[in-house]
């Protein structure tokens, strides 16, 4: 004779997902340590990142507080890189440490306003930019601003258009 008592099933159930959300806390706690950088990007690809969101923050024209305080330059800081990071996906990740190491590749990672622009430009050249830089200037912008989400293309291909065609009126 079976028992109609569901105790059994809901303990179990609850204890499963209590394993679970544990397993999944200290997988996130276990991750990183205290000043670390974070799981997959180096201190390099980190500055990188900022480097863009700086100059994102100023061209071409300064970006909307949308809500927040202070220009938007002053919010590319690597305490909200961090938080942004947490929302990326995991291949969108290694799409970032990818581009970012293309960019210091090329010589970008201590490169002043103009030559950044330019360097970015021409990585953007073509028929549609490397999705490597894309997901660099998404995380970047995401960076400086909470309403923009650092897995979504549409803002960094727009920003990334406008270099394009910067590189290519001064190419000519």
């Amino acid at each position: 004779m079976e028992s109609s008592d569901p105790s059994p099933v809901l303990r179990r159930r609850f204890l499963g997902g209590s394993v679970a959300l544990a397993g999944v806390a200290l997988g996130t706690v276990g991750s990183r340590t205290a000043g670390a950088a974070p799981v997959g990007l180096s201190p390099q690809e980190i500055a990188m990142v900022l480097a863009v969101a700086r100059v994102g923050a100023v061209y071409p024209v300064p970006f909307p507080a949308f809500g927040e305080r202070g220009p938007a330059s002053s919010r590319a800081t690597e305490a909200r890189l961090r938080a942004r990071l947490s929302g990326v996906h995991p291949a969108r990740l290694a799409q970032v440490r990818e581009g970012a190491r293309a960019l210091i590749g090329a010589d970008l990672a201590r490169a002043r306003q103009a030559p950044l622009l330019d360097g970015l430009g021409a990585q953007a050249a073509g028929a549609r930019p490397p999705q490597e830089l894309v997901a660099v200037v998404a995380l970047a912008v995401a960076t400086v601003s909470r309403r923009f989400d650092p897995n979504n293309d549409a803002a960094a291909r727009v920003w990334l258009d406008g270099l394009r065609r910067r590189h290519a009126r001064r190419r000519r």
